[in-house]
């Protein structure tokens, strides 16, 4: 009977190891499962956590666009008033550049004619000049003849 009773107690000893076994395992499996959970929940939170932070971002994102679009719009019309503004003084610009270049053809016009005017004085001064030395020198003889006539 000792044989049979240590078979028996080699089996119990063996079934108490393998529901020792099991029941290790069976932690296990709970602990793997738990952390599992709690890396599942931590996950979930991250991604509502991301989720709202995408939310805000695009919210963000909406408002930086449409003011970034409104700057835009602002410094297009300026822009625009400003190329209109210089548009309007090239053309005044170019209207007294034609003024000037008028006054200025009608200076050069003006000039030539005093030149002309000019050369015109200059030669009937000469002229006149040497109508004045040969008469001096016609009265001068005159002189002459006169005094010599007199002696």
């Amino acid at each position: 009977m000792n044989i049979s009773n240590e078979k028996a107690n080699d089996e119990i000893n063996s079934l108490s190891k393998i529901f020792e076994k099991i029941n290790e395992n069976i932690t296990h499996v709970k602990n793997v499962f738990e952390k599992s959970d709690e890396v599942r929940k931590e996950l979930e939170e991250k991604i509502l956590e991301l989720k709202t932070r995408k939310i805000e971002l695009s919210k963000k994102t909406k408002a930086d666009y449409f003011k970034i679009k409104q700057y835009k719009d602002e410094v297009y019309n300026r822009v625009t008033l400003k190329k209109e503004e210089l548009e309007q003084k090239i053309e005044e610009f170019k209207m007294i550049q034609f003024d000037i270049q008028k006054q200025k053809d009608e200076i050069i016009k003006e000039r030539k004619k005093l030149d002309k005017e000019k050369q015109q004085f200059e030669k009937e001064k000469k002229e006149l000049y040497d109508k004045l030395n040969k008469f001096e020198k016609q009265f001068s003889k005159f002189n002459d003849n006169v005094e010599q006539f007199k002696q």
